[in-house]
């Protein structure tokens, strides 16, 4: 019998399913039907349990492993931390905000440092704050990705892209900018990342896009590099102009044959890119800038907005809208507005494009 008197006269309430038990203690005074709701309860909790046992054993058998939720739930259950009161409201909210970026589906195998660039892209643009915040959601994530590794979930750790204390915003890079890059990459003879970095600049291709594209995708003739629905994140193929520079890139790539940039991986050219924008006293700069960089300088030239989000395989305009910048430029125009220039002139005077 599941419910009965406890020896000081108290209810004890001892429920066991598939051999896990759990148990509770009430009140004497306790009313029948709340002993039966809380014996309920408590086979539902273990029915829960076992039912997310068997999903995760499902999936380690068939080798898709825990989903991004699957280890924030482990982590709640093995984190004596996140189990004191004073942090419970705090993990559900830095859950709510990360679940709101990193799809809860999505599995942990898949989140390397090009999704987490991602994320801190995304989340700063989105809400007004400053490095030390994006910082704690990396922590908690790490967390989630450490528990599961300790627990064979997962065989490797990405790169977390922590911003220094007090930064409110990724950047772009300006010319001046990138031709200092690019000459420090050839001086500390990385002319692979070089090459990698101009193809994203000029097209704000995700790494992920790049890394798998093949010979084949590349057409000269048609000036255009064809991208595949398996290849986007938003599964959605799409086709991209090729530069001058791109088309110089790819040339020697193509003939070869097979995947045009056979050499790297997230994390091994987010390593080398980092080292040369250290070298080149570029102050945070990652390689999800050079995406950043493109879909500014679209944006900020005067072509539609409609056109820059399908450039980037955007998936809505309120993502394309967070690149409309004010720059220093930007604000100068303002100003000789404000002092009686017209529009036209301003823009004129500074060299932008008015869209």
């Amino acid at each position: 019998m599941s419910i009965r008197k406890h020896r000081d006269g108290k209810w004890l309430i001892d429920v066991t399913v598939d051999g896990r038990r759990k148990t509770t203690v009430l009140p004497a005074d306790t009313h029948k039907d709340d002993l039966e709701l809380a014996e309920t309860r408590l086979k539902l909790e273990l029915l829960e349990t076992r039912a997310a046992e068997t999903h995760a054993e499902v999936e380690q058998k068939s080798g898709r492993g825990w989903t991004l939720e699957r280890g924030y739930r482990n982590s709640l259950q093995v984190r004596p931390k996140w189990k004191k009161p004073e942090q419970i409201a705090n993990c559900e909210k830095q859950w709510r905000v990360v679940s709101k970026y990193i799809s809860p589906r999505l599995l942990l195998a898949e989140l390397d440092t090009e999704r987490l660039d991602e994320f801190v892209q995304e989340v700063m643009d989105d809400r007004p704050i400053t490095g030390s915040t994006v910082n704690r959601y990396l922590s908690f994530i790490s967390a989630i990705l450490t528990d599961a590794a300790d627990r064979h979930k997962l065989t490797h750790l990405p790169h977390m892209p922590r911003q220094e204390e007090g930064e409110g915003r990724i950047r772009w890079l300006t010319e001046e900018e990138e031709d200092l890059f690019m000459a420090k990459a050839l001086q500390m003879e990385y002319r692979e990342v070089a090459d990698a970095a101009k193809v994203f600049i000029d097209s704000g291709m995700r790494m992920g896009e790049l890394w798998t594209t093949e010979a084949w995708q590349v057409d000269f003739n048609a000036g255009v590099l064809m991208l595949t629905p398996a290849q986007t994140k938003t599964n959605r193929g799409r086709a991209l102009p090729l530069t001058d520079a791109m088309a110089a890139v790819f040339k020697p790539r193509v003939a070869r044959g097979g995947l045009v940039f056979p050499e790297f991986s997230t994390e091994g050219f987010h390593r080398k890119f980092v080292k040369i924008s250290k070298a080149a006293g570029l102050d945070h700069v990652i390689p999800y800038t050079c995406r950043h960089t493109c879909c500014t300088r679209l944006v900020r030239r005067g072509v539609p907005l409609f056109a820059v989000a399908e450039h980037m395989g955007h998936s809505n305009l309120q993502t394309t809208r967070r690149y409309a910048h004010f720059a220093p430029q930007d604000k100068d125009t303002i100003r000789q507005v404000l002092q009686g220039a017209t529009w036209g002139a301003a823009v004129a005077s500074q060299g932008i494009v008015p869209q």
